[in-house]
């Protein structure tokens, strides 16, 4: 998907302003997944499981069509919910920056297939670790469409998203943009976005 194409509408939390409601025929792919009536991730879950997550990033092996992310997006939500994990998603240019967060062995295999899945290749982790609290724990899957000028304004994402596994292995300054980034992922949207 290229910075020319066609705008994906944004879904913010809660009611969708006039404005960015989507005209007829055009995808919908919304910034935050919240199930109805499902309340946060975390309730579910004993204080006492660790939660794991992971932050890594992936490149399409083919461009991604707005109706591909939208499916994709689709398919995570409902697969994420089963599995009792949430996360965020930044997609800009066939390159992906994911969080996945939940029970241990579900991060695992859900990593796992994504590793597998043919549409994604160049996987390298940059953030595994134990926390006690979900950061995405109302969201599904939480989305954001980038644009080259948003780019620039979210803090860590340059660092992060050209990254590799030998890059962060051999740059311990990385973890801060990653944290940055996890950051900027959690923050309300901007009145007008």
């Amino acid at each position: 998907m290229s910075g020319s194409g066609p705008r994906l509408p944004l879904v913010a939390r809660g009611r969708t302003p006039p404005r960015l409601r989507r005209a007829p025929g055009t995808p919908q792919i919304g910034v935050w997944h919240r199930v109805p009536g499902w309340g946060r991730l975390g309730e579910h879950l004993s204080r006492k499981d660790p939660v794991l997550s992971l932050v890594y990033t992936s490149a399409a092996r083919t461009p991604f069509s707005d109706g591909d992310l939208a499916t994709l997006l689709m398919n995570s939500r409902a697969n994420n919910r089963r599995l009792g994990l949430s996360g965020f998603l930044m997609h800009k240019q066939g390159r992906f920056v994911q969080v996945l967060e939940g029970p241990e062995e579900a991060v695992q295999q859900r990593y796992a297939l994504i590793a597998a899945d043919p549409r994604h290749t160049d996987l390298d982790v940059l953030l595994r670790e134990t926390i006690d609290e979900r950061r995405f724990g109302a969201w599904t899957m939480g989305y954001r469409a980038t644009t080259d000028t948003l780019v620039d304004e979210i803090p860590g994402y340059a660092d992060v998203s050209g990254a590799s596994l030998d890059v962060a292995r051999s740059r311990p300054d990385l973890e801060p943009s990653v944290r940055s980034l996890l950051d900027w992922f959690r923050a309300p949207l901007p009145a007008g976005a």
